[in-house]
């Protein structure tokens, strides 16, 4: 009897999580096409956000935008994971915000590889 009724609300807990999901997705579908990027941390400031020349740009082969999650690896052999935030073309550096929510300016000439994790909107280039 008990085992009903909790049938029945574990299968609406399911089905408004499945209905945020969903709208989750095509809020981001909307801020995709609108050429807006949302980013969460902290400690990005308006000042940051200004020094950006561009966010979108293009490294050897590989074109990066904002939201890009990479992994850079250094000529000291050093390694950095974090999420792109720009570039200033004119300093020939990136801007990346690391795990621990600090920004750094990357300078090009001191990177000797770096890998895309993962492409902003790569999921909803699909539909």
């Amino acid at each position: 009897m008990y085992i009903k009724y909790l049938l029945h609300v574990l299968g609406m807990l399911f089905i408004v999580s499945m209905l945020g999901y969903f709208l989750c997705v095509l809020k981001e579908k909307y801020y995709l096409k609108n050429n807006r990027i949302v980013l969460d941390g902290k400690g990005i400031t308006e000042e940051h956000i200004n020094e950006i020349d561009t966010n979108y740009f293009r490294v050897g082969k590989n074109e990066i935008m904002a939201g890009d999650e990479v992994k850079i690896y250094f000529n000291n052999k050093s390694i950095v994971r974090g999420i792109i935030l720009g570039a200033k073309i004119r300093e020939n550096s990136l801007m990346i915000i690391t795990e621990n929510d600090t920004v750094e300016r990357i300078e090009l000439k001191n990177i000797r590889s770096f890998k895309i994790i993962n492409k902003y909107g790569k999921l909803f280039n699909w539909f």
